[in-house]
């Protein structure tokens, strides 16, 4: 019966992933390469050779992601994800940093710590 609901279903498995051209999603692919283009070209006419420094990291980053997602295609997004807790550490000054559901009121939270001296003397 397994075997069954398996085959019955089998597109939902494929609804989630990503597309992917040469390995790397199709939409950081194409404005990478549009990147590397105008970047290269702009380079090139103010820098000379020297101009085709930056668009060398764009393929650089487009190879990572594609070491990213050769097991997973949405592996992007955990990248994402991965980008945004850095910048809310970094944004909070904290190694760090944690969400929660309860509310964490400013009069709460005052609350809390007068509770604890309260309850954990000094002295």
């Amino acid at each position: 019966m397994y075997d069954e609901e398996r085959a019955q279903y089998a597109s939902y498995n494929s609804l989630a992933r990503k597309p992917l051209m040469l390995g790397i999603p199709v939409i950081p692919l194409v404005l990478g390469t549009l990147g590397m283009l105008f970047s290269g070209w702009g380079g090139l006419i103010i820098f000379g050779i020297e101009g085709l420094g930056f668009p060398a990291f764009i393929a650089l980053g487009l190879l990572y992601i594609r070491i990213r997602s050769v097991g997973d295609s949405r592996a992007i997004d955990d990248m994402k994800w991965q980008a945004n807790g850095f910048l809310t550490r970094l944004r909070c000054q904290s190694n760090t940093s944690s969400f929660t559901s309860f509310d964490s009121h400013p009069v709460r939270r005052k609350q809390y710590v007068s509770e604890w001296f309260k309850n954990n003397p000094l002295g």
